[in-house]
């Protein structure tokens, strides 16, 4: 007689707070962006399976013009693809979000490559920027708790709060700065 077949949470799943990705994503100036991406592409490999789904590669092509935007709406319908219900598909517009992204992008490569532009335009970037990883962040845990097996409570890690202080301190030096006179 075998012994029944034991069911385990698969660790994956991890449900992160969206606020937590959002403010790593600010205070990293977008680094964390990259990290979020690659990280995510793996868990969607686990879920699925698909050994095409390279996660280094994934998040290096966000850094590929134009490319990168049909990677991130390939991100995003992966995210959707995975949900077991209609209403936590519904959560995240694939298209929506790319169409977000592209504008932050534009708003931010602008903003830093101009001098004429204030720095608050690029600051403003960065923050939606967070903002939309945090919400995708928030339709990946939607689907991941539709999903049979459970979930994992991912918490902060220890090395999340370094970046989070050293951006936090960096803003504030910015704030406090005088601007360069012109």
């Amino acid at each position: 007689m075998s012994a029944p077949a034991v069911e385990r949470t698969p660790t994956w799943r991890a449900v992160q707070s969206p606020l937590l990705v959002g403010a790593l994503v600010v205070a990293t100036f977008n680094l964390y962006a990259m990290w979020w991406l690659g990280r995510t592409w793996w868990q969607l490999k686990q879920e699925d399976g698909d050994a095409g789904k390279h996660p280094v590669w994934h998040a290096l092509s966000m850094l590929v013009p134009i490319y990168g935007y049909f990677r991130f709406f390939a991100h995003m319908r992966a995210i959707t693809q995975v949900a077991a219900t209609p209403e936590a598909r519904a959560a995240l517009q694939p298209g929506a979000m790319t169409v977000a992204w592209i504008v932050v992008n534009v708003l931010g490569g602008t903003a830093g490559a101009r001098v004429d532009v204030p720095a608050w335009v690029l600051v403003l970037a960065i923050v939606l920027s967070g903002a939309l990883l945090g919400w995708a962040q928030h339709g990946l845990n939607a689907s991941w708790r539709t999903l049979p097996g459970g979930v994992v409570a991912a918490r902060a890690h220890p090395l999340h709060w370094v970046p989070l202080l050293i951006g936090l301190l960096l803003y504030f030096a910015a704030l406090l700065l005088p601007e360069p006179e012109t």
